[in-house]
C-alpha cells in the first residue's frame, strides 16, 4: 500500500462515529481489494445506522468488483427504493445494470 494511503488511513481510523470516514476506509479497502476491510467498514457504517446507505454502497461496490452484478442489484434494491434516496443510489443502479449486461 502506498504511503499516502496508509497516512490517510492513519488519519481516518480514530473517527469510528464519523460516517464520511468510515465510507472513506472502506473505499481505500476496497482500492487495494481488501474486501475484508471494507466489509469492516461497512458493519461500522451499519453500527451508526443499520440502513445506512454508505454501508450499502461498500457492499455493491465489492460485489461488482467480484463480477456479481445480481448481487450488487440485490444489496442496493432497499436504499434505492427509499423516499430519501441519497443521488449516489442512482448511480449505483445505473453501474449495477450495466454490469449486468
Amino acid at each position: 500500500r502506498s504511503e499516502a494511503a496508509k497516512a490517510r488511513q492513519e488519519t481516518l481510523a480514530p473517527a469510528p462515529r464519523s460516517a464520511d470516514a468510515g465510507y472513506e476506509l472502506g473505499q481505500l479497502a476496497l482500492g487495494g481489494f481488501d474486501f475484508v476491510g471494507a466489509s469492516r467498514a461497512a458493519a461500522a457504517l451499519r453500527r451508526i445506522d443499520p440502513m445506512h446507505p454508505y454501508a450499502a454502497f461498500l457492499d455493491v461496490r465489492a460485489r461488482l468488483m467480484s463480477d456479481d452484478a445480481a448481487g450488487a442489484r440485490d444489496l442496493l434494491a432497499p436504499v434505492v427504493s427509499r423516499d430519501d434516496r441519497p443521488r449516489a443510489a442512482l448511480a449505483m443502479r445505473a453501474a449495477t445494470e450495466a454490469a449486468e449486461e
